[in-house]
């Protein structure tokens, strides 16, 4: 005990210089006062750039257990999975990567707008509903895995000549309550490694969506992922459910008591490349992406990368000394 032992910061009465440090919610991963600024930038400066979001992705997991009040944050709700907020586990990156959500903007008690992301899809009612609480996401969070800063296909527009829909900002989606889904292909939540070390007679079945999805090695030599899946383009089982519970879903057909909503992302990546360059594959386009989908898939690996985060962010600026050999005297 005394070899590892290590005296705590100067307790001090007031920390005026704390005050609403961390990160705004409505600031995403690169807005001021965002994710970067506090903690890539801050708390894991001493880090390089990758490290310092992998630190900073593995410390935004405490959020499996956190849950967020109406007076303070302007609802009641939970990042982690019903009935799984006493565990230590990865539900938040599990929940991240493979459920779809939707933006919508929330009036906070100190007459603010909050950005928030809420559970839509098929299991959604089932899953958050009949629970009695929502299940939501910041911006904060999503930002780690997706890129917000970007446009997508208007799919309230037709398509011209070539087949090709306008474009529109994000940005611009974000604005209105379920304006767009946020998503991705199952392939796409996906590593290599994991494949390889998880599949039973090279199928690996997963819960998608709420839709049990089976994935194996595509061994067509001009295939664009390691991966096909089925169901490969699950956007009715992510993304349904958007203007009411009780809504069955949509199809393109356009025999749908809902309009196919817009993307609020990008739909694809191939992280078959665990450390590669991401310069020549598609990608989702956060900034902790690749090692955000490997916290969902392995509670272990996060634990491992957990406990760095959490012992650094704890010992900044702490009194290195360490406990002497005493006298054997009573003081």
């Amino acid at each position: 005990m005394r070899d590892a032992f290590r005296f705590g910061r100067v307790t001090n009465d007031k920390c005026n210089e704390a005050d609403d440090t961390l990160p705004d919610p409505n600031a995403g991963c690169f807005g001021p006062k965002g994710v970067k600024e506090v903690f890539v930038d801050n708390i894991y400066a001493a880090y390089d750039t990758k490290a310092a979001w992998v630190l900073t992705a593995a410390a935004m997991g405490v959020h499996t257990t956190g849950a967020t009040s109406e007076d303070i944050s302007g609802m009641n709700g939970m990042w982690g999975t019903p009935g799984e907020q006493s565990k230590w586990g990865n539900s938040f990156f599990r929940n991240m990567v493979r459920k779809g959500w939707a933006p919508k903007n929330i009036d906070l008690p100190n007459g603010k707008t909050r950005l928030i992301f809420e559970r839509v899809g098929l299991s959604m009612p089932s899953e958050v509903d009949q629970q009695g609480f929502k299940q939501f996401m910041f911006k904060s969070d999503m930002c780690l895995l997706y890129n917000f800063d970007t446009d997508v296909a208007d799919r309230s527009q037709p398509r011209d000549s070539d087949g090709r829909r306008p474009r529109v900002e994000v940005s611009e989606l974000l604005k209105n309550d379920h304006g767009c889904c946020v998503w991705m292909r199952p392939r796409a939540a996906i590593t290599e490694d994991w494949f390889n070390k998880n599949n039973v007679n090279g199928e690996l079945k997963f819960d998608f969506c709420g839709e049990e999805t089976v994935c194996v090695r595509d061994t067509d030599p001009d295939a664009e992922h390691f991966l096909k899946c089925e169901p490969g383009f699950p956007l009715e089982e992510c993304c349904s459910n958007m203007n009411d519970a009780a809504d069955p879903g949509f199809d393109f057909d356009g025999d749908t008591p809902a309009p196919v909503p817009n993307d609020c992302n990008r739909l694809d990546a191939d992280h078959s490349f665990l450390d590669g360059n991401t310069e020549d594959r598609p990608t989702l386009g956060g900034p902790a992406e690749t090692h955000v989908i490997r916290f969902s898939e392995n509670k272990d690996y996060w634990l491992t990368w957990f406990s760095k985060a959490w012992n650094i962010a704890n010992s900044n600026n702490q009194n290195v000394k360490k406990l002497a050999p005493g006298t054997g005297e009573p003081t």
